[in-house]
């Protein structure tokens, strides 16, 4: 039977329900046992592929337009969305697929500068990017899947977020990154808008980052872009102080993992 989604996505984290809002599936004993299929949503399938020439094996028979403009838009958003990852569900457990690992579905920023179709620049962690569908369109494939024996494993990366906020440069101008240091960390200049402007507040849904929690200056390390992402040979790789551990991934902005001694 299928699970309806309720319709208003939650903004904080103390509004969102944990209970399961329709039957689940016990995890398998061992994840070894499955046979796994990693999947972006932006670049597996629309749902569309009927209406399209199928590719016959030989390039010439598929001339493009223009080599640059083909090879351009593999930066940009290419149409691939949750619907279209359900419809081809017979065609991966036909393959012998047990469990789907499908790349972050969660909101992106929506201001043209930034084109993070990979899903891994989040700016609403609640919320389905619209560009890949909706919350309902997430659970009914679940459920589809899970109709067909198929585990989902649903991929995210909380350790950062996407290019949310401007930093301070020092004379209170906001720039997008700052060299890495250690301590103490930068002062954020505005949080970035739905326009990709600088801005006071988080006035609306595409403005800064959601839920609210991390509307606060703390939940970031502030620590400026990753210079080296080597450690010396004297250091431990595991400590999680190492730069390539605590900085911003070029732009996306580092989450701290735990709340600064201060501002």
């Amino acid at each position: 039977m299928p699970v309806t989604v309720p319709a208003v996505t939650p903004t904080s984290l103390a509004a969102a329900s944990l209970t399961p809002a329709g039957p689940v599936m016990a995890s398998p004993v061992d994840w070894r046992d499955q046979l796994l299929y990693f999947l972006l949503p932006d670049r597996f399938s629309d749902g569309l592929e009927p209406a399209r020439v199928a590719y016959s094996g030989n390039p010439a028979a598929h001339p493009v337009p223009s080599v640059a403009a083909w090879m351009a838009a593999g930066t940009s958003f290419q149409g691939g969305t949750v619907a279209g990852i359900q419809s081809k569900l017979p065609y991966l457990r036909g393959l012998g697929v047990t469990a789907l690992w499908v790349g972050p579905v969660f909101k992106q920023r929506m201001d043209p500068g930034l084109i993070t179709y990979h899903g891994y620049g989040i700016q609403d962690f609640l919320e389905v990017d619209p560009r890949f569908g909706t919350r309902q369109d997430l659970r009914s494939l679940v459920g589809a899947a899970h109709d067909l024996g198929i585990y989902v494993i649903l991929d995210i990366i909380y350790n950062h977020t996407g290019n949310n906020f401007y930093y301070d440069d020092g004379s209170g101008n906001p720039v997008e990154t700052r060299p890495y240091r250690f301590e103490p960390p930068y002062a954020r200049a505005s949080w970035r808008s739905g326009a990709g402007k600088p801005t006071a507040a988080v006035a609306g849904p595409h403005d800064g980052v959601w839920p609210t929690e991390f509307q606060d200056d703390r939940f970031f390390t502030r620590a400026g872009s990753i210079g080296r992402f080597d450690p010396e040979s004297w250091e431990d790789r595991l400590d999680p102080r190492n730069e390539f551990r605590r900085g911003d991934f070029f732009s996306l902005k580092d989450l701290a993992r735990i709340f600064h001694r201060g501002l």
